[in-house]
Formats: structure tokens, sequence, C-alpha cells
């Protein structure tokens, strides 16, 4: 009786230690006209935006947790009254860890003009193939965007930004991280500034640069003649003459130019 008692103690918890997760998916699709506003606010996990060849735009958010009772403290709260608002919530009381996630898989209309928000805690943020203007923000997490057309701001505080065929780049501001962007065209005037971390700029546009860093090396490649001047407050340099302004700055962290 003992060693059945032993044998059933040992399967309860194999079983517990490969329970399968708790998963909730749930589906948004609404027709939005040109300037309605996509936005999400999430609190731990990714949210990414994709153009595609529809009309509609589709929010499909996916909940993942350990337990039921995990589950039940999460509230995914949309609004479809004026564009898609998506704000997930947890239970004031739960006071323990809370191991859920939430994550967005957002499809657009490639080609319509619509303005998003993309608000992120713990968690990537990524649009692609879209068009109109947007703001990407997060605290912990990688964000990226490509092909985007229209104005774009980036705000992070830990991880890396990395953007290619942005139309209307304008700002990237991060605490601690590296930056990483491919500048085709400039379509209004951009600012790019890290406090730690570096920034990489792959220049191929005019554009008239100001470059200024605190502490670390600048690099510019020979193409555009830039001339470095160094001091005892930092590094700094300038060239170009193009119609928009590029001002790169960082406090500890070196910044490269290529063309």
């Amino acid at each position: 009786m003992k060693m059945l008692f032993l044998l059933l103690a040992v399967c309860f918890i194999a079983f517990s230690a490969y329970a399968e997760d708790v998963v909730r998916e749930e589906n948004i699709t609404a027709v939005l006209n040109a300037g309605d506003c996509v936005e999400i606010s999430n609190i731990n996990g990714d949210i990414s935006v994709e153009g595609w060849a529809s009309e509609s735009v589709e929010v499909v958010y996916i909940i993942t947790c350990e337990s039921q009772e995990e589950m039940e403290a999460i509230e995914v709260l949309c609004d479809t009254s004026n564009g898609i608002v998506c704000e997930v919530n947890y239970d004031e009381d739960w006071n323990r860890n809370h191991s859920g996630e939430v994550s967005f898989q957002i499809r657009v209309p490639s080609d319509q003009l619509l303005e998003y928000r993309l608000n992120d805690v713990n968690g990537d943020v990524k649009i692609s193939s879209a068009s109109g203007s947007a703001v990407l923000e997060a605290v912990n997490g990688d964000i990226s965007a490509g092909e985007f057309n229209g104005e774009l701001t980036v705000d992070l505080v830990n991880g890396s930004v990395t953007t290619s065929g942005v139309t209307g780049l304008k700002q990237v501001d991060i605490v601690n991280g590296s930056i990483d962007c491919s500048v085709q065209n400039m379509g209004c005037d951009l600012s790019i500034s890290s406090v730690n971390g570096d920034i990489k700029v792959e220049l191929m546009a005019d554009a008239s640069v100001e470059i200024e860093t605190l502490s670390g090396d600048i690099d510019i490649t020979n193409g555009y003649n830039a001339q470095i001047a160094e001091s005892i407050v930092g590094s700094s340099a300038s060239f170009g003459n193009g119609e928009f302004s590029m001002d790169i700055s960082s406090v500890s962290g070196s910044i490269e130019i290529t063309d």
C-alpha cells in the first residue's frame, strides 16, 4: 500500500510539471475609416501589427496563463466605437506574481491611413507594411518597424530599436539598449537619442546631420567627408545640407553612420 501511494504521488507530480497552460483566444474584426485609431495598451506580451490586402482590421489576442485562477484575473477591454482601442487590466486583488500574458496579432489594410498607438510594458512591439502615423512605446522589449508609410515615433526604456523602410521616421529615444535605423529617405526632421547604448544609422538620403556624444566614439563613412571634433565634453560632427535635419546624440555609447 505504501509503495502504491508513492507511485501515485510521483504520477501526480509528473502530471503537474507537464500540465498545459490555460489559453483563451478572441477575435475582433472591424472596418475603419481613414484617420481612425488603432490603440493597444498591454502589460505583458507582444504586440504585432502587419498589413494585408483586406479592407478590414482584424485583432486577435491570445491570453496564456498557468491556471484558470490567473486567467480570471486578466481582463481585455476592447472598444470599437471609434476605431479599435484595447486595454489589458489585471485584477487589483491579485497580490501574487502573475505569469499570464496577452499577445496581440493585428492585421490592417496596408494602404489605409490609420493612427497607431502601441504601448507595452513587457513585450516586443512590431509594425510592418502599414500606413498612417504611429507612436510605439515600451518599457522592456524590442521595437521594430519595417516598410511603414508615414510618421513614426519610438520611445523605449530597455531593449533595442530597429527600423527600415519608414518614410517619415521622426523620433527614436532609448534609455538602455541599441538603435539600428536604415533611412532611405527623409520625410521630416529626425531626432535619434540614447542614454546608454550604441546608435547605428544607415543613411541613404540627403540630410543636414548633427552628431554629439559625451562618452563614445563617432564613426562616419568616408563618403560624407565629415570632420569629427573632440573635446573634454565629448565628440561631435556635422555634415550634409539636406532639406530636413537629423540630430543624433548619446550620453554613453558609440555612433556609427554608414551609407
